[in-house]
């Protein structure tokens, strides 16, 4: 597998891994502007991919910092349009579409289009300040490898080009000009955030989604972060596993399901969609209400999980 593969491969893996957990921040921000729909959260995971992508094609691979040697052959490039001058032009056209300073040049134009459509649609930012962003997106990127990855390394190994600067620049530019495009993807609603809508399947699904993925994120961070914890303190790990994590993620469930309804009339994904549960006479459903409700919801559910995680 080549490096470009990898590359991607490892952009899309680690945006996957992340969607977890912009899940819920996502959901906050989508509804409170009033912009949701299948659509809109597609074009959303995918600029989530799109940063794993930026850091993968520009960060990593890192090199073996005892494989480099500092020579003084990478130096920093810091004129504007050099590569004019390290363009084959004899070749006519077809040296020219083949040749490889040029196609360097174009992929580093294209690598930052999506940025500008993206924080232009989505965002509905100015184009100035998209453009802003892929300027200040690429220097940091720059930067980066010119510091040696922040000094971790002793000397950059990577090359500083302000070339690239300029066409990432360009590129986020020609993306805030095509990012109408991006209107035609299906599945996009907007509305005013303020406007009743209909409660619709969907709807509570994704109220439920949020609550049932925040318990589950609970448990599972807690054994991690009592792994690192030991791990910092120089620790063996030895404890129950298990344990640990079933019983953080029922507390966690018996928190965002039963106390947090009960007091504030409503579960987080409830809240982040704009739904509360009455009962038939307009009021607050009372404590025992939540505590069926969650047995036999999202609470029953997180239960079946949990008993999966102990050997039969």
């Amino acid at each position: 597998m080549d490096g470009f593969s990898a590359s991607a491969l490892l952009a899309v893996f680690f945006g996957l891994v992340l969607v977890p957990l912009a899940f819920i921040p996502y959901i906050a921000w989508s509804f409170r502007r009033g912009t949701t729909g299948p659509g809109h959260a597609l074009l959303s995971a995918g600029g989530l991919i799109y940063l794993m992508a930026l850091w993968a094609y520009t960060i990593v691979p890192l090199p073996d910092a005892a494989q480099l040697i500092c020579d003084g052959t990478l130096r920093a490039q810091f004129v504007p349009f050099h590569f004019l001058t390290e363009i084959d032009r004899s070749g006519g056209i077809g040296g020219l579409l083949r040749d490889s300073m040029l196609r360097q040049v174009v992929l580093n134009v294209a690598f930052f289009v999506p940025l500008g459509m993206l924080t232009r649609h989505l965002f509905r930012w100015r184009p100035g300040r998209c453009i802003a962003l892929g300027l200040g997106g690429s220097l940091l990127i720059e930067l980066t490898q010119l510091a040696g990855l922040w000094w971790t390394y002793p000397f950059a190994y990577r090359l500083f080009d302000t070339d690239d600067l300029l066409a990432n620049t360009l590129g986020a530019a020609i993306g805030v000009g095509l990012a109408p495009v991006l209107r035609w993807v299906p599945g996009q609603h907007t509305d005013p955030a303020d406007r009743p809508q209909p409660v619709r399947p969907l709807r509570r699904l994704t109220g439920m989604t949020v609550d049932v993925l925040s318990v589950l994120l609970v448990g599972t961070g807690v054994p991690v972060a009592v792994r690192i914890a030991l791990y910092l303190t120089d620790r063996v790990y030895t404890g129950h596993t298990v344990l640990i994590e079933v019983g953080a993620t029922l507390a966690a469930a018996v928190v965002f399901l039963l106390v947090v309804p009960a007091s504030a009339g409503a579960t987080l994904g409830q809240h982040l969609v704009y739904l509360r549960p009455v009962r038939p006479d307009g009021g607050r459903p009372r404590p025992h209400q939540w505590g069926i409700r969650a047995l036999t919801g999202a609470g029953a559910f997180v239960c079946w999980l949990s008993s999966w995680r102990f050997p039969s």
